[in-house]
């Protein structure tokens, strides 16, 4: 699944840059701004200069709430072509929430996240701030000094199955299982040496062993508990493989399990396909 991200610049400012860190290849950012958008900083411009990533800047008509309206106009277009894209309104203006709440009800992949939640390891009590279709309760996050003992080992499962080669995946694996905690996880995979260790002496699992694994930790995550049919990891990753494409997936699902059962499945799975499919 493709992500769109619709920055409002007048409203989170250049708090997006770091977003260059975790965005996906063929995900897409764009930038509406005005005169009224703070200015970056030379940190954040040279970050962007050095980017591989292209940014699209939208530049807006000024007035009240003009931006907003011209965000939500691009947004409207955008959704006529869905295909298998999530859609990202990040501001920390609530009044976004009616959209949002808007497309969910007509079930499309959007969310709202506040321009803090854009920052590694930034910390948010504030549940409004959070993009409203994940709005969760999380544990309290380790103290930093103690986070390795605070790993759950299903997050260290999650990092074998991927490794420590594959950061994007593995970042947004952690992130839609354990939200925010997770970006504490990943962090403490990604530079302590000891989970190379870790890795290495795992006892070794196949491909479909590794998949299987994966799968159930998505299903014992599930917020709405449903049992994992025994054939389910190896019949998604197959049908992935074949066409790689939501629609067909849900199709497929529906012919297998039947319409009702295999939406609750497709719910889980559709977050995490693309995970699935870098295991090796």
């Amino acid at each position: 699944m493709s992500k769109k991200y619709f920055i409002d610049s007048e409203n989170v400012g250049d708090n997006w840059i770091f977003l260059l860190d975790t965005v996906a290849e063929e995900d897409e950012i764009l930038v509406f701004y005005t005169a009224k958008s703070p200015h970056m900083n030379y940190k954040n411009l040279i970050t962007l200069k050095q980017s591989p990533k292209d940014v699209t800047f939208i530049e807006c008509c000024e007035g009240n709430n003009a931006l907003d309206f011209q965000l939500c106009t691009e947004l409207g277009y955008r959704v006529h072509d869905i295909d298998d894209n999530e859609f990202i309104i990040v501001t920390n203006d609530t009044g976004y929430d009616a959209v949002v709440k808007y497309w969910q009800e007509r079930n499309i992949a959007i969310s709202r996240m506040p321009g803090k939640a854009c920052t590694p390891n930034e910390k948010s009590s504030d549940k409004q701030d959070l993009p409203v279709s994940e709005v969760i309760e999380e544990p309290k996050p380790a103290p930093a000094q103690n986070i390795n003992d605070g790993i759950p080992a299903e997050a260290k499962e999650i990092l074998y199955c991927l490794g420590r080669d594959q950061l994007q995946p593995l970042h947004e694996s952690l992130q839609q299982i354990y939200g925010k905690q997770g970006g504490n996880y990943y962090s403490a995979f990604k530079s302590d040496a000891i989970y190379n260790n870790y890795i290495k002496n795992h006892k070794k699992k196949s491909l479909a062993e590794k998949q299987k694994s994966y799968c159930q930790i998505v299903f014992a995550h599930a917020k709405n508990k449903v049992a994992m049919p025994a054939d389910f990891p190896k019949f998604v990753t197959e049908t992935w493989k074949k066409k790689k494409n939501l629609n067909s997936l849900r199709a497929s699902l529906q012919t297998k399990y039947g319409k009702e059962t295999s939406e609750k499945y497709y719910s889980l799975i559709k977050a995490h396909i693309k995970i699935l499919d870098k295991i090796k």
